[in-house]
């Protein structure tokens, strides 16, 4: 297989798994915020000033824009979606973390720091992208839920067989986090168990909330 087939083999499949979340109505709750947002901004008004938005402000102009050619409809907005995540979801990995990670650092308060043990260059596509979308579920959990944190130290920790992914924040309380639907925990869960790794996610010791990964590397050079 080319290099060409196989870039668009990825892409299909990516996008029919994008596709598929829509479909299923995936984090309805997030597309009704847009909307509303989208609707306030078509309207003139702007995000943190005029009302109260804690999501980075690019998502609701897109959408605004969209709704003064298309009209109020999420149509579109899902269609945006499967074009922005199919070329992402199957390139993205270990070392796309500093891109992710100067975005989420500029976006808000809370600072995140990346922490690498071990050498990460060589790690099997399906191990990357993995250590990849825990980092960044983890990361998207601080954001909308982490009470008063202002750092987070995410750490990945190589040995010959594992790849150890650990996200920790300073937040306060241990309340419940993540979500039961998509990329959430559940979805990471699933994602991780198929390759025979491990995650949990709850309290950390010290307080703040901890995310935890086990990714085997050998099962995967194996294959």
């Amino acid at each position: 297989m080319t290099d060409r087939a196989l870039a668009a083999l990825l892409f299909g499949g990516a996008a029919l798994i994008s596709g598929i979340t829509i479909l299923q109505g995936i984090q309805p709750n997030d597309e009704g915020l847009m909307l509303q947002a989208a609707a306030r901004v078509a309207d003139g008004q702007v995000p943190y000033g005029d009302f109260w938005w804690f999501y980075p402000p690019g998502q609701p102009y897109l959408l605004a824009f969209l709704w003064q050619l298309f009209g109020p409809s999420l149509l579109t907005w899902r269609i945006v979606r499967v074009l922005c995540d199919a070329p992402v979801a199957p390139l993205a990995g270990v070392g796309d973390l500093h891109e992710l990670i100067d975005g989420f650092n500029s976006a808000g308060t809370i600072s995140a720091a990346l922490h690498v043990e071990g050498p990460v260059d060589d790690l099997p596509v399906e191990i990357g992208s993995s250590a990849y979308r825990v980092v960044m579920e983890a990361l998207t959990n601080v954001r909308r839920h982490a009470n008063k944190a202002s750092r987070v130290d995410i750490v990945l920790h190589r040995t010959a067989e594992w790849l150890f992914v650990r996200v920790g924040d300073d937040g306060h309380g241990g309340g419940p986090r993540g979500h039961s639907h998509g990329f959430g925990l559940v979805g990471l869960h699933e994602r991780v168990g198929a390759l025979g790794g491990r995650i949990q996610a709850g309290p950390g010791a010290g307080g703040g909330w901890v995310v935890d990964a086990a990714l085997p590397i050998a099962k995967q050079l194996q294959r």
